[in-house]
This record gives structure tokens, C-alpha cells and sequence, in this order.
């Protein structure tokens, strides 16, 4: 049996059956939670014990279970016994009775330190025994108790006061493992693991946390150093040693997070390690990882060469020989941000210390001006003529609008509105333009607003873009359709969004004809919508023009002119007759809801909320819309009919009942942690560990998410008008048990 399958996955009891058949019938009573059954039926088995034979896993069963009967002099017994365990000689060497104390220690949310010794025992008892070491080492993963935190009570002015030490349990597990068995590839990965978790779980001013850290960065540097041209049978047999792509992955995360950068950098240059190495296998994440690492480095001379170096392999007019023959991979978004962060630091310090001499001899500032152009001088050549030769290419061109955005304003004049214009006459009728975009535009300053506003404008009427002619005048075109939408995107990001009464831009504007003229495009797209097809479509997923709609909403919403409650009521109007076009449009179904809740009308809100169709990894981030805030908009149930406005005789009464979808976003997060540890021990079980990282991180964030505890706040609510017929028991999302 797979030792990875033999260690559950939940924080619940976990028991391995027992090897004799007549234990069984204790061991089905112990999971079913049946203590006094499991009690009296110990009891039997211990009358047909032989005189002065003993049974370490029945007196492990016995005390726990009467540690779990609620009448203190039980309880009394059953401590009185674990002690006698615990101090017993000679000591307990049973695989199973050490796991029985560990399982019950867990579901009475104890820790005790004597069960680590009681392990170490067992594992020096049997040193041949790996399932016994491999079990001992994952029981501890489980918990992901990598500080181990020890707990002993001492006595201070009459009080009981918890003292608590750090000790590695998982690392000392992994190390025994290893100890017996010197050539296993499992238990010297596992101890780099724990050691790395460890280092990461400590407080910063931990002395064992620099010690956890430098002993897994030594252990990864003797694994890397273990690697050979050769990979000869010897090497091959050696678990010590880095074999794949993701063990390079894990031994920069390590590297990482002890600050060596240049020895990670020094890994991805080797000929055996490498980018370019048979384990490498010239991985483009390697690649990332080295610009990321010259940049942590503060290596910007090198970072800005590798980038650029990476980019020319990659420029269609390009007829030099490749330096690292990555080809067209190269032209990556990531690699040219860190080519213009590169281009901007890479001389900063010697800039830095001319500028400050020139201050000190309180010279003018046009000699001040002119030092500061010829900072730029050499980059700005060796950028302009790299982008010469992608010329329209989209991660060009947003290069070139991040260089441009970087520099000092009075140095950037109207450039950046230029650039911006250019990548608009290029990549205007793309879904993805607003989005590249917006970043840009948002920094602009009034004058350069102004000036990509008016181009914008003029480009649209030249090329026959104008609301009043698309579709009429011209055939219809989908791209024409795009263009005009990314327009009154950019539009109402850099005018209609802000403050009305700071912002000097859009003192002139008027927000009604942006308005109109948002309806009037969604009009058009509706009417166009089958796409040159005789008859456009009534109903669809979603319509190319409803951004348009969205846009007038959103407008009507920060319209100053008019009363907050008219223009609220007029937005939902639209967002309600755009969501019966299109009912899969998520952004205006959220929208509905908010505004729904926020005037106080639940059962509406809740019916919307049925049309997003919310999976469970959607919970976290959309359930918070409505139950958040479910007791005091709508907590009561509702009809079918009136929850679905079509005839749908599939849904029920429960779906009908807002309490019902509130517990099953709690549900989720109370399965959650099964979910998380589950692909955890998947991850760990393929051995791979720099993904195995990642989803224990994951699973924190989860465990810490703040949702789960609004959503608990809202259901204790509800109970409290609905009765207790509603009710659950939800503790354990707090930490607490729930039995």
C-alpha cells in the first residue's frame, strides 16, 4: 500500500485498520465516534489477554477513549493511563499504537511533545522499518507543523502560564528517515522542504530561522553540485541530486528566499544546471527566472543585456546569428518591462552621484537639464533602434509607452500621448487595446488627455467610426464596432471616472452626450448583431456592443447633474434590459446585484444573483455580492416563480431559499482544507516540490481569507431571525471543532 494514500488528507480521526480481525470491531467503533461501545468492547478484548501479556495498541485505544467520555473522572483515568504510555519501559515501539496517540492527540486538538519522542522511539526500535518513517514524517506534513510548536505549562505566581519552543518536527523525522536510509531521494528532499518551510513560518528575529534557512540552502548546493557530464550509474543511484526541471525550480525558491541571488544566478549559467543543460532543457520559465534574479541582484547593466540580447534574437529584421536561440519566444512582455526597468537603473547610481556634485557647486538649472538628457542619451539610441525593428508589434509598443511614462514630465512633453495614439491606429478595433492601454492613459496629465482625446476623436470620423454613420453609411464591421467601443472606454477612464470638482480635464465635458452616445452604440450593435446575416439575433450569450452599455450605466452613476437616486434607478433600468439580451454577461449581472442591495430590494437581487450560475472556486470572490449582506436586505424564502423570471420547472425549492446558496459558500470553505491538502499530497507524491510550495501557500491564503469569516458573521445573523431550524454548525471555519 501507498504510504501517501495510508495518511489521510482531513483533520478529522484517522486510524489505519488493525492487523488482528478481532480488533476490528474496536477500531469500526473508535471512527464511528462510539466511545462507550469502543470502551466496552476494550474491555473484552483485555479479559482474553494472557497473564502478563500486554497490548500496546489497546492501551493506547483505551486511554483515548476515555479521554473522549465527557465525565471528568473518565477523563481522569484515561490521562492517568496516557502518562503510564508515555513514561512506559520499556517504551512503545508498536507502528500502530504511536499513530492511534498521535490521531486522538489531533481531533482533541492537543500538542503534546512526548508523541515526537514516542515516534523517535519507534524509529530507532525499527530502522529497516521506511513505511514506519515515511508515515511518521507525513502525519507531521499533514499538520504542517513545521515549527512544531512545543507546549509546556509551568507554574509562575500561582498560574498556569504556556511557555512554547520551536522545534522542527517535520525536519526531524525527514532526518532520521534520511539517517537509515542515506541514498532515498524522498527523505533528502524532504528535509530541504521542511527546513525551507520552516525558515519561512519563524519569526524574523528567530534564531532557528536563519539556522532552518542556511541548512536547506547548504543541501540544495550539495545537490546541485552533484550533478555530472557523465550521469553515470553512481550518480544515477545518488537520491542527492538535482534530476529535473522542477528540482531547479525548488533550489532557486530556496536560493530566493536566503538572498542568493548571484549563487541562483550562478546555477542557471552552468553548463550542467543551466538554462542551456540537459536538465534545463532550455526552458523559457528558467529564462524568466533569470531576468527576475539579475533584477533582485541589482544587476542592471547584465539584466538590460540578456533582455535586449533575447529581444534581437527576436526582431523580424534581425540576420546576425542567435545568441541564445530562443527565436521568436523571446518577444515577451516580461522580458521587455525588465528591458526599460533595466535601461532606467542600469546607470542610476553614477547619474546619482554627478547630480549631486553638480548641486553642490549650485550650478544652474539649464547645466542640471542637460545632465539629466544625457542620462537617457545612450539608452534612448539603443531602445529607439530595437524598436524600429518590431515596428508595430503589440509588446513594442507598449515597451515604448512604459519608457515613455517613466520619464521625468517635463522631459515626457506630449510623447506618451503620441505613443498612445499610435498603438490606437494600430490595435484600436482589438479586444485587448483598453487594457493595454489604461495603465498609460490614466498617468497622463491634462494637456496629454486633451491631446489623445482630440486624436481619437478626429481618427474615428476619418475612418467612418462616428455612431450616427456606423452601419449606416458604411457596411457593417465588426472591427469598426470594437474601435468605437475601446474609444468610450478610454473616454470615460480619463474623463467620466474622476472627480468632478478637482479634476481640470474634464471641467468642459458633458455627461449626457457621452451618455446618448453610449446608448446609441449599444443600439447599433444590437441591431448588427447577426453579423451581415438578414435577420440579427434577439437574444445572445453576449453582444459586441454591451461594454457600450455598461459604459452608460456607469456613467449615469457618477452623472453630478442629476439626483443619486434618479440616475440609480435609470442604470438599473438599462442593466436590467441588457441582461435579458444578454444573460451571461457577468459584469453587468454583478453590477445588478449591488445596486439591488444597495436600495434594499433582496428578492431582486437574489433572482439575479441565480443567472451568474456561481461555481465553487467562484465563492470567495462573487458570493460576497449578496450574502454578505443577506439579513438585511432578503433572509426569507421565495417562490419559484417569482425567482426565475422564465418558466424553469427544474428549480427548486431550495435554490428558491437565499439561506440555501449562503450554506453552500460555507460549505466550500468548510470542505476547502479537505480540497487543499488533497492536491498538496498529490503534489508531493509526484515530487514536485517547487509546485508542493505554491499550493501550501495557496492553501494559507485560503484558510486566512477573509470572506469565509464576513459570510459566518451574516449566517449567525440570519439564525437569529429564522430560528433555529436553519441551523448549522459551522465552528470549525474559526478554528474550533464542530463535534
Amino acid at each position: 500500500m501507498n504510504t501517501l494514500e495510508a495518511v489521510p488528507t482531513n483533520m478529522q480521526l484517522s486510524l489505519r485498520g488493525p492487523k488482528d480481525q478481532p480488533d476490528l470491531h474496536i477500531h469500526h467503533a473508535i471512527v464511528q465516534k462510539e466511545w462507550r461501545r469502543a470502551l466496552q468492547l476494550i474491555e473484552k478484548r483485555e479479559k482474553r489477554l494472557k497473564k502478563g501479556q500486554t497490548n500496546d495498541w489497546l492501551m493506547a485505544c483505551k486511554s483515548s477513549v476515555l479521554l473522549m467520555l465527557p465525565e471528568p473522572p473518565k477523563q481522569r483515568q484515561g490521562r492517568i493511563l496516557l502518562d503510564s504510555l508515555h513514561v512506559k519501559s520499556p517504551p512503545i515501539v508498536d507502528f500502530d499504537a504511536v499513530e492511534t496517540i498521535q490521531s486522538f492527540a489531533e481531533l482533541r486538538h492537543e500538542i503534546d511533545p512526548r508523541i515526537n519522542t514516542l515516534w523517535m522511539q519507534a524509529a530507532n526500535a525499527q530502522p529497516s522499518d521506511e513505511q514506519l518513517h515515511q508515515y511518521w514524517f507525513l502525519s507531521r506534513f499533514r499538520m504542517r507543523d513545521w515549527q512544531g510548536a512545543r507546549k509546556v505549562r509551568t507554574k509562575s505566581n500561582s498560574r498556569h502560564q504556556l511557555a512554547q519552543r520551536a522545534v522542527n518536527i517535520p525536519f526531524q523525522a525527514a532526518m532520521t528517515y534520511t539517517k537509515h536510509f542515506p541514498n532515498k531521494r524522498d527523505p533528502f528532499f524532504w528535509t530541504i522542504f521542511a527546513n525551507f518551510m520552516a525558515s519561512k513560518s519563524l519569526p524574523d528575529r528567530d534564531n532557528e530561522k536563519e539556522l532552518c534557512g542556511t541548512m536547506a540552502y547548504r543541501m540544495c548546493a550539495k545537490a546541485a553540485e552533484a550533478v555530472t557530464f557523465d550521469r553515470d550509474q553512481k550518480e544515477l543511484k545518488n537520491g542527492r541530486v538535482i534530476r529535473n526541471l522542477d528540482d531547479i525550480a525548488f533550489l532557486l525558491d530556496v536560493y530566493e528566499s536566503q538572498g542568493k541571488y548571484e549563487e541562483a544566478i550562478a546555477v542557471l549559467e552552468s553548463d550542467l544546471t543551466g538554462i542551456n543543460s540537459t536538465i534545463g532543457k532550455r526552458s523559457w520559465k528558467l529564462v524568466t527566472s533569470k531576468i527576475r534574479l539579475l533584477g533582485s541582484a541589482q544587476r542592471w547593466l547584465d539584466q538590460f543585456k540578456f533582455c535586449f540580447e533575447l529581444l534581437e534574437d527576436a526582431s523580424p529584421v534581425n540576420d546576425k546569428p542567435q545568441v541564445h536561440g530562443f527565436g521568436k519566444l523571446g518577444n515577451d512582455g516580461y522580458v521587455w518591462t525588465a528591458l526599460v526597468n533595466a535601461a532606467l537603473l542600469r546607470e542610476l547610481p553614477s547619474w546619482m552621484a554627478d547630480k549631486a556634485a553638480i548641486n553642490a557647486e549650485t550650478l544652474e538649472t539649464a547645466a542640471t537639464k542637460a545632465m539629466e538628457e544625457n542620462f537617457y542619451k545612450n539608452t534612448r539610441l539603443a531602445l529607439a533602434s530595437l524598436l524600429d525593428g518590431f515596428n508595430t508589434d503589440r509588446n513594442a509598443m507598449c515597451a515604448g509607452m512604459l519608457w515613455v511614462i517613466r520619464l521625468d514630465r517635463d522631459v515626457r512633453g506630449v510623447h506618451l500621448a503620441t505613443k498612445a495614439f499610435e498603438y490606437f491606429e494600430t490595435y484600436g478595433h482589438k479586444s485587448f487595446c483598453f487594457n493595454d492601454l489604461q495603465p498609460y492613459v490614466s498617468a497622463m496629465q491634462p494637456p496629454e488627455m486633451r491631446c489623445f482625446l482630440s486624436k481619437v476623436r478626429a481618427l474615428l470620423v476619418e475612418r467612418g467610426y462616428g455612431s450616427n454613420r456606423l452601419g449606416q453609411d458604411k457596411p457593417f464591421d465588426l472591427d469598426m464596432l470594437m474601435a468605437k467601443t475601446n474609444a468610450l472606454k478610454l473616454e470615460y477612464c480619463m474623463v467620466h471616472s474622476r472627480d468632478k470638482k478637482s479634476d481640470e480635464v474634464i471641467k468642459d465635458t458633458n455627461t449626457k452626450v457621452f451618455i446618448v452616445e453610449c446608448i446609441k452604440h449599444y443600439d447599433i450593435g444590437l441591431q448588427n448583431s447577426g453579423n451581415n446575416a438578414e435577420k440579427p439575433k434577439e437574444f445572445a450569450d453576449r453582444f459586441p456592443g454591451d461594454d457600450a452599455g455598461l459604459l452608460a450605466a456607469a456613467a449615469l452613476l457618477k452623472s453630478p447633474h442629476e439626483s443619486q437616486n434618479k440616475t440609480m434607478l435609470q442604470a438599473m433600468v438599462l442593466l436590467d434590459e441588457l441582461n435579458t439580451r444578454s444573460p451571461a454577461n457577468y459584469e453587468a449581472l454583478g453590477t445588478l446585484i449591488l445596486l439591488y442591495v444597495r436600495i434594499g430590494a433582496g428578492s431582486l437581487a437574489a433572482r439575479t444573483y441565480h443567472g451568474l450560475s456561481i461555481k465553487n472556486i467562484q465563492l470567495p470572490t462573487l458570493s460576497w455580492l449578496l450574502w454578505t449582506r443577506l439579513s438585511t436586505v432578503h433572509p426569507h424564502k421565495l417562490r419559484p416563480k417569482e425567482y426565475m423570471p422564465s418558466s424553469d420547472s427544474k428549480v427548486s425549492e431550495a435554490e428558491a431559499d437565499p439561506v440555501h446558496h449562503l450554506t453552500q459558500a460555507l460549505d466550500y470553505h468548510m470542505h476547502l482544507e479537505e480540497i487543499d491538502q488533497q492536491e498538496i499530497f498529490e503534489f508531493l507524491e509526484a515530487k514536485q516540490y517547487a509546485s508542493l510550495h505554491r499550493a501550501i501557500d495557496n492553501s494559507l491564503h485560503n484558510q486566512n481569507g477573509f470572506v469565509k469569516y464576513l459570510l459566518l458573521t451574516e449566517w449567525t445573523r440570519t439564525e437569529r431571525l429564522l430560528g433555529p431550524q436553519q441551523r448549522r454548525d459551522y465552528r470549525a471555519l474559526f478554528g474550533g471543532s464542530s463535534d
